[in-house]
């Protein structure tokens, strides 16, 4: 897993805020490893970077999990050790693809239904004003924004069914994850 290290970002503090372009998973999966939960996500408009916050989680769980990925990322750097082992099956959950299902899990439960809603519909508006627009000024990317508002709302959660499929699927993943985790040392 050679990408960037955001380890030394969560050094212990309360709260830790990262600030980066790319690879939002990667670094919730190592929050999470170092005991941190996603509680904040800033996302830029435009080209500035995305903001991610993270409280200390404090629970027994969570300090044995970051004290094994201390301990794995002092020896080698591996700081996703425990979650791969060396004995996991072919088909194990990665850590970063487990940091992805977080992330999603966090967005889709960040904001109530009916916030949700609100905020589609607001979009749909504006796509329905732009589609109107461009009817009158060029016609065949009035077509495509009316494609865009179907794509917008086959992509949406809205319905609480679909907000809690997506919440259990996202939800299985991570499970799933934790249950491959074994806390295993270089000296057994």
């Amino acid at each position: 897993m050679a990408n960037k290290d955001y380890v030394p970002d969560f050094n212990g503090a309360e709260r830790v805020e990262v600030a980066l372009y790319s690879h939002a998973d990667l670094a919730v999966a190592m929050g999470y490893e170092m005991g941190y939960d996603l509680t904040g996500y800033g996302a830029s408009l435009g080209h500035g970077p995305t903001q991610l916050q993270f409280t200390r989680d404090d629970s027994e769980e969570s300090r044995r999990r970051a004290a094994w990925t201390r301990y794995h990322y002092g020896v080698n750097g591996a700081w996703w050790a425990t979650a791969v082992p060396p004995s996991a099956p072919p088909g194990a959950i990665s850590p970063q693809e487990a940091g992805k299902h977080r992330l999603k899990l966090f967005l889709i439960t960040r904001h109530s239904l009916m916030s949700a809603r609100l905020r589609f519909a607001l979009a749909e508006s504006l796509v329905l004003a732009m589609t109107v627009f461009f009817a009158v000024a060029f016609w065949p990317i009035a077509l495509l924004t009316v494609a865009f508002a179907f794509l917008l709302l086959a992509a949406a959660p809205l319905t609480q069914r679909g907000r809690d499929a997506a919440e259990a699927r996202h939800l299985s993943v991570i499970e799933q994850y934790e249950a491959q985790r074994i806390f295993w040392s270089y000296e057994d």
